[in-house]
């Protein structure tokens, strides 16, 4: 199990966060200090950079010292106080996959989903104030298990108002589950910081429907094999009648 208090892995001035994080937070005492030493943000990773709420600096991966900053990190030493906060994230966020198992449709019929969704950090004070609290670490699989009760509810509100039919056979139901999983989440993930940068559905288990599909064209075989033998038995009835 991840311990949420384990620090970010800080190596001297080399930032990196751990396996399975969504984020990690640094707590730096002296940044121009650090600054000095030639600070590396690690590949794949960026530092969103911020100081009592307020965003200064976004570092993407890459070698820093105070000359990578210019004016700008020199006016903000000059006006504020020279502690800040850094939140290590993803560069290009990866996809988070929510599974939801078993949602009734109106039919009833059992449907398995999985939607994926792109999450990122869009207000990084207010992630750390609302998400990690006093905690330095918040995990992907936290992120999931947050996310994944409203998800699975608004979607099993949506399948009991529609048929196992309707979900197959029109298109625009998926589009019409995206935008409604969307709009439950936005108010949410507004309070955690976060925005919704894609959301799609990957996978639908139609297993109640390839079964149904399957009793159909059993039936069906056996129809047209009656119907088949009703017409030859016919046939030899003429020829009978014939002869």
């Amino acid at each position: 199990p991840l311990n949420v208090n384990q620090e970010a892995d800080i190596r001297g001035s080399h930032w990196a966060r751990r396996e399975g994080d969504f984020a990690a937070r640094i707590e730096v005492k002296d940044l121009p200090g650090l600054l000095n030493k030639n600070l590396e943000v690690e590949p794949g990773t960026q530092a969103l950079l911020f100081a009592q709420g307020v965003p200064q600096e976004i570092l993407p991966p890459g070698v820093y010292n105070l000359d990578s900053f210019g004016k700008t990190i020199a006016s903000w030493f000059s006006g504020m106080p020279k502690t800040a906060t850094a939140l290590l994230v993803d560069v290009t966020p990866a996809p988070l996959d929510i599974y939801i198992p078993k949602c009734f449709t109106a039919d009833p019929l059992p449907i398995n989903l999985v939607m994926r969704m792109v999450v990122d950090v869009e207000n990084a004070g207010k992630f750390v104030i609302t998400a990690l609290h006093s905690r330095e670490r918040y995990s992907v699989e936290e992120l999931r298990n947050y996310v994944g009760p409203e998800v699975e509810a608004i979607a099993d509100q949506y399948f009991r108002a529609h048929t196992l039919e309707q979900l197959v056979n029109n298109p625009a139901t998926r589009k019409e589950l995206e935008l409604a999983v969307e709009e439950g989440l936005r108010a949410t993930f507004n309070q955690f910081g976060l925005v919704l940068r894609s959301l799609r559905t990957a996978e639908m288990d139609l297993t109640a429907q390839e079964e149904i599909s399957g009793i159909k064209a059993t039936f069906s075989l056996l129809a047209q094999k009656g119907e088949a033998n009703l017409s030859g038995q016919a046939l030899l009835d003429d020829i009978d009648r014939r002869v």
